[in-house]
């Protein structure tokens, strides 16, 4: 995957790629693509690649300190990371890998809302239990991260509120795919 990302990075630097841009509209105009941002920029194409990844924008959890510079909504690289405070947030199989991938070189603890991970595969509750049972990561069920500080998260608990060291958190929550924006550019779906 790395040999191809390299290859697409490089053919990227011969095109004009706008990163990062909300885009609000795409309309025909004179022959061209119209391209509207948020911002309010209206940038001209002959062609529009939408690369949105699988699902669109990550959720939120809408709470305090969420756009910190050490909160992410993805794990790119458990390597990264070693003998770290680390948070993740979720209840699937993304926030469970993501913690069972981190857990071996750092202090992990998995926060999830219900009392039980009920749409996690098989095989990786199996995992989780285990690491939870051989002290290689904290579970803290029924919970919610309240707010991220810089040094700590703070997480609501069914037995209190607790100051959770971090150093960096992952809100793994899932992601809401652009569906009225692709139907607006008359995109159907079945």
């Amino acid at each position: 995957k790395e040999e191809l990302l390299e290859r697409w990075e490089e053919k990227a630097k011969s095109l004009d790629v706008l990163r990062g841009a909300d885009v609000t509209g795409i309309a025909r105009r004179d022959g061209k693509l119209e391209v509207k941002t948020a911002a309010g920029e209206s940038l001209f194409a002959k062609r529009v690649i939408v690369a949105i990844g699988r699902l669109g924008n990550p959720r939120e959890l809408g709470v305090p300190g969420e756009d910190l510079t050490c909160v992410y909504s993805a794990l790119l690289n458990p390597g990264k990371y070693g003998d770290r405070d680390l948070v993740v947030v979720g209840g699937g199989n993304s926030a469970v890998e993501a913690a069972l991938a981190l857990a071996p070189a750092n202090r992990v603890m998995l926060v999830h809302r219900s009392d039980g991970f009920h749409r996690v595969s098989r095989a990786n509750r199996t995992q989780l239990e285990a690491a939870e049972r051989d002290g290689r990561l904290r579970l803290s069920l029924g919970s919610r991260v309240r707010q991220f500080r810089p040094d700590a998260a703070i997480v609501s608990t069914p037995g209190g509120e607790l100051e959770v060291p971090l150093d960096a958190g992952f809100v793994l929550i899932g992601a809401d795919p652009p569906t009225s924006f692709l139907k607006r550019q008359g995109v159907t779906f079945e």
